[in-house]
């Protein structure tokens, strides 16, 4: 074999290889973003029963800040999967699914208590899993990063409402 059939055997094998790889990788973002979407949702619709229920204004405006900073966040998420080639989702998760439950039986301070410490536990979990996100490459990766901040500022504030904050 001369020295340029080598190269392009080489080279085919290499492109082969990476369009093999690429589907794992884009598979894996597209599950981490339909779960962004779904936490997403589930913050918004938690949050804007907060606002509602709230019997304290430190649990209405985290509420308020819930509904707002998610609902942005999922347009950013949705769009990213678009470009993937995936359908934005409306779903909630199933925790979010027995905490609205739970959540909407519950008034006064009994309520307040219950959203805080969820939120606290939502929110750690959260993070845990963007961290783990951002350390890969590429747009998925870059909008875990940018999103953990915002997520540590609500854990924060989670955690102030649980101390009576």
């Amino acid at each position: 074999m001369s020295r340029p059939s080598r190269i392009s055997v080489s080279l085919a094998v290499s492109v082969i290889s990476l369009a093999l790889a690429a589907p794992s990788f884009a598979a894996s973002d597209k599950a981490f973003l339909k779960k962004a979407m779904q936490g997403d949702n589930s913050e918004v619709r938690l949050g804007k029963l907060a606002a509602q229920k709230g019997s304290s204004q430190g649990v209405r405006d985290f509420g308020h800040m819930l509904d707002m900073d998610h609902g942005m966040h999922k347009d950013k998420v949705a769009t990213l999967a678009s470009s993937m080639g995936e359908n934005a989702t409306d779903d909630i998760t199933p925790q979010a699914k027995l905490e609205d439950r739970k959540l909407q039986g519950l008034s006064g301070p009994k309520f307040d208590r219950e959203f805080a410490q969820y939120m606290v536990k939502d929110h750690k979990h959260d993070i845990s899993d963007y961290e783990k996100q951002a350390r890969g490459k590429g747009p998925v990766a870059d909008l875990a990063r940018d999103t953990v901040p915002t997520l540590r500022k609500h854990l924060e504030t989670a955690e102030q409402l649980t101390r009576g904050g």
